[in-house]
């Protein structure tokens, strides 16, 4: 089999048989990517915490006609955010992320612009104190670059702009303002609109300050758009408190 070398960000982990691990990673080049560590389990293994969630490592690996599932024979740490990422404040919003990129991304497509943005997202992290915000930031801008985030910026029916409120459609292709609204339920205020528009323009280093209410309805909204665009459901979203 060819071998090749790759930087990437450990999306996820799990045991697969006595002594090996599967591992999903994320590519610049190669975008997602199913991997083997072999002996993984082992006390003394070759990877050590190189396959921790969201450490980012360079991976030599052997792979057969694509990229999609490969086998990882070395792994170099370049970056691990290990304590950010599994400290009580973010593990659970970390593990959403993980997970909305697990089910979102399709496999061996390269991903440059969500690679940069979860690198971007991960050092935003070190320094913001409040994980709703920044992981709707995240989830708005996974939306975005894949082409499938809805416009805030007119009411769907009438084409009115400037709203203060709007409640998101059911198929989420756009929103409405009060007078067009019909069954839809997810409310926007005027906060959440501001917001998901500031998110186009702006890094995730300078976060728009959110209040509790808002980024919680923020974060519904995006995480179920997910969910409905996939035709899936992400089991992490059971451990964060917006959605108990």
């Amino acid at each position: 089999m060819p071998q090749a070398r790759t930087r990437a960000f450990v999306l996820g982990q799990w045991r697969s048989g006595e002594q090996d691990k599967r591992v999903h990673l994320l590519s610049r080049e190669h975008g997602r990517m199913r991997a083997l560590a072999p002996g993984a389990c082992r006390m003394k293994n070759r990877f050590g915490a190189a396959l921790e969630m969201f450490t980012e490592a360079d991976f030599l690996y052997y792979f057969k006609e694509d990229r999609s599932d490969i086998t990882l024979s070395r792994a170099d740490p370049v970056s691990s955010r290990f304590e950010l990422v599994s400290g009580s404040r973010w593990i659970f919003y970390f593990s959403l992320m993980s997970e909305a990129l697990v089910r979102h991304l399709p496999l061996a497509q390269p991903e440059e612009r969500i690679y940069r943005m979860v690198g971007a997202v991960l050092e935003a992290a070190e320094t913001t104190p409040d994980p709703r915000g920044l992981t709707a930031y995240f989830l708005a801008w996974l939306l975005r670059i894949q082409g499938t985030m809805f416009a805030v910026d007119q009411c769907a029916g009438c084409r009115r702009s400037g709203l203060t409120e709007a409640w998101v459609r059911e198929n989420f292709r756009g929103i409405v303002c009060r007078k067009c609204r019909g069954i839809e339920e997810r409310r926007l205020d005027r906060e959440a609109l501001q917001f998901l528009a500031w998110v186009r323009g702006h890094p995730p280093d300078a976060p728009m300050q959110l209040s509790r209410e808002t980024a919680t309805a923020v974060l519904r909204v995006l995480a179920r758009k997910l969910e409905y665009d996939g035709e899936f459901t992400l089991t992490s979203l059971r451990c964060l408190p917006e959605f108990q």
